[in-house]
């Protein structure tokens, strides 16, 4: 069983709310938000059949969006993602020996870098594949460690941190940069990781334990060269600096940062559902619930935060809060099955939302009205 979980920033500590440090931006000034649609025009594409992957949706623009994930289409062959040029989606394929485009775990998009992590063919091996937006050119890496990638997070400056099985951490500085290996704080799976910058973020780590027949999870926040432990389950007294957190199952966290008091969140999905927050000056985080979440009917879901009123929870069913109204927001035509566990968004507001009904993986884009 995977956990899902995701770093960002949430709701009401910045005097003017916070825009989240979502996957390739940085914060910013501007805390707030207007974007409170939640009506759209819909159009719809079938890209071939589902064979329980999940797909990731990178917007560069709106004539430059990738789906990636293995997709098998309907003349048989074996897509490792699809390319939308404005126009039309045309199928990206490589062949064999190209496993961690098929088979791929996490991906992140800086400005000009979409970075893709998994496995080797029997996910015996971290690899890692990368499309340059500038050169238009696709490179991969097979690294040495044992194991696979599960996550991987970056800025907008295209400082990257990827992290998988028993632990393992890489990092990429820069555009031009090399992956390289650095200290992790545990061994446990690391299956997700956010933060702010390259120097405080935060990973989401679990391990099955036999002896009590149950997974056990910590949460470390890496600041400024000194790893600090949030949370660790199985011995609550090791937690530091989150009183009152032990949510008895992690479906995902997201992490936020404003600049305008320099205040920091972070926005859990577990049942019940609750967020943490603290300025700069703080030590520690302090608890807050949201009382939204109570009409959601899974607590696994993968939210996309773009700002306190605008998050987006994609799964069995499909929710938008806009800051006033947390609407159910269903798919065209029986597609409203299953949301992909991510979606996407472009400058121009448009949703990309991978999503199935079990056979078939469509891709629907939704322009608000």
């Amino acid at each position: 069983m995977r956990f899902l979980l995701i770093l960002s920033l949430f709701l009401n500590s910045c005097s003017k709310d916070s825009i989240p440090s979502d996957p390739g931006t940085e914060p910013v000034s501007d805390c707030t938000s207007t974007f409170t649609s939640q009506e759209y025009t819909w159009r719809m594409d079938t890209l071939g059949l589902n064979f329980g992957r999940t797909l990731f949706p990178v917007a560069f623009s709106d004539s430059e969006i990738f789906i990636m994930g293995g997709i098998e289409l309907l003349n048989g062959d074996l897509a490792s993602g699809f390319y939308w040029n404005g126009k039309k989606w045309s199928p990206i394929i490589f062949g064999s020996g190209y496993e961690v485009y098929n088979s791929n775990t996490d991906v992140c998009k800086s400005e000009n870098l979409m970075v893709i992590v998994g496995g080797g063919l029997y996910r015996d091996k971290p690899a890692v594949a990368e499309f340059n937006n500038i050169t238009k050119k696709w490179t991969d890496y097979q690294l040495s460690d044992s194991g696979s990638f599960l996550s991987v997070w970056c800025d907008r400056n295209s400082n990257f941190i990827a992290g998988g099985n028993n632990g393992v951490l890489y990092q990429k500085l820069g555009l031009n940069g090399s992956w390289t290996k650095i200290k992790s704080p545990s061994s446990f799976n690391i299956s997700s990781i956010g933060g702010i910058s390259k120097d405080n973020y935060f990973i989401y780590s679990y391990k099955w334990n036999f002896e009590i027949a149950d997974f056990e999870y910590e949460i470390w926040e890496y600041n400024y060269g000194k790893w600090i432990r949030r949370y660790q389950s199985s011995n609550p007294g090791l937690s530091t600096g989150m009183p009152g957190f032990s949510p008895k199952k992690i479906g995902g966290f997201t992490y936020f940062y404003c600049t305008l008091d320099h205040s920091s969140k972070l926005f859990f999905t577990t049942d019940p559902s609750y967020y943490y927050y603290r300025t700069e000056s703080d030590s520690v985080f302090k608890k807050g619930t949201l009382p939204f979440f109570g009409s959601i009917d899974s607590k696994e879901q993968f939210p996309l935060v773009l700002s306190p009123n605008d998050i987006w929870f994609p799964g069995y069913r499909w929710y938008h809060w806009n800051g006033k109204t947390f609407a159910e927001i269903v798919l065209p035509g029986n597609f409203s099955l299953y949301a992909s566990a991510r979606v996407a968004r472009t400058k121009s507001n448009t949703m990309i939302i991978p999503a199935t009904d079990f056979n078939y993986w469509v891709v629907v884009q939704g322009k608000p009205k």
